[in-house]
């Protein structure tokens, strides 16, 4: 994990803390950090250097499937970009931690959280990192971001992985070197950003 964070478009996502993750098979990290350092926590899946045109082309579909089929386990609002050197895919994180809950849960109440945290990810149509520092709670709502790309860019260890694929749409460039897209917002998406984003 870098001590000075990313520089990433206009903004520096400075670290909050590592992740207990295995370094996976190529390029692709992972790591929990703050929009200059002051933003709400936020996922950061990183590529570097950047992949290839056809893996850049895929994982844009994937992220432009994030808000049509948005899922109530998406939280806050989400971004893909990429420069020369790197791409990354940035996921707000919403509700109360669940670090936070564990500590102050019973056995009973950890049991509940587990098993529905279990089911809500199987559920899924998408593959979820499954890691306590990136899951939240909210009231009757599991919180957990998805993983973008294709199974070689997927954690080791710690992460569960809910694989089930898709991938469709259309995408747009910008210039100046830097090119990204920002999830819509459409009223009620769950992929919306919002209040419920808690910091720890």
């Amino acid at each position: 994990m870098r001590e000075r964070g990313w520089r990433l478009g206009p903004h520096v996502y400075a670290p909050v803390a590592p992740l207990a993750l295995q370094p996976p098979p190529g390029d692709c990290t992972w790591a929990l950090v703050r929009r200059d350092g002051a933003g709400p926590r936020t996922l950061l899946q990183l590529w570097e250097p950047c992949p290839p045109g056809p893996v850049l082309d895929r994982l844009r579909e994937e992220f432009l499937q994030c808000v049509p089929r948005s899922e109530t386990l998406d939280a806050g609002s989400c971004h893909l970009g990429f420069d020369r050197g790197k791409a990354w895919f940035l996921q707000e994180l919403g509700g109360t931690p669940l670090l936070r809950l564990w500590a102050q849960a019973d056995t009973s109440s950890r049991e509940q959280l587990a098993a529905r945290i279990e089911v809500d990810a199987a559920a899924s149509r998408v593959p979820r990192l499954l890691l306590p520092e990136v899951i939240g709670i909210e009231p009757g709502r599991v919180l957990a971001p998805r993983i973008l790309g294709t199974p070689e860019h997927a954690p080791e260890g710690g992460a569960a992985l809910m694989a089930r694929r898709r991938r469709r749409g259309p995408g747009t460039r910008s210039g100046s070197g830097t090119s990204s897209w920002n999830s819509p917002t459409p009223p009620g998406c769950p992929c919306a950003a919002g209040p419920g984003n808690s910091p720890t």
